[in-house]
């Protein structure tokens, strides 16, 4: 500390501001431990002026956290693609991504059904 001088004068820059992001890549739904729809998220985060928000939700491998499992990744995929659709069909220029938050073994694999990359 004795060499960050602003730090113990409480003196650092303002770096970034909330509106200065387009968006975030790592976020839950309730399909499976967040706490809104992905139609809520969606609509939410265009009126904030956004331009993407991703939902990453668990893989199967986080049954504590209601994990999706192969089906529910494809179900989920296609409800934030009819999102996409009304959401352009009005003109709106958000749109929602999709991902998955997967565990990494020690061998290398990545805790998703029909998934056979090594990453090793």
């Amino acid at each position: 500390m004795a060499n960050l001088p602003p730090v113990k004068k409480n003196e650092l820059p303002q770096l970034i501001e909330w509106t200065d992001l387009r968006g975030a890549l790592h976020n839950h739904s309730t399909w499976s431990d967040g706490h809104n729809r992905p139609d809520e998220i969606a609509d939410y985060m265009e009126e904030l002026g956004l331009e993407y928000w991703a939902i990453t939700d668990h893989s199967k491998s986080s049954f504590q956290a209601n994990g999706l499992d192969a089906k529910r990744v494809r179900e989920q995929i296609k409800e934030i693609k009819t999102i996409n659709e009304r959401l352009a069909g009005h003109g709106g220029k958000f749109r929602l991504l999709t991902g998955i938050e997967v565990d990494i073994y020690a061998t290398g694999w990545i805790s998703t059904t029909n998934c056979s990359q090594n990453w090793t």
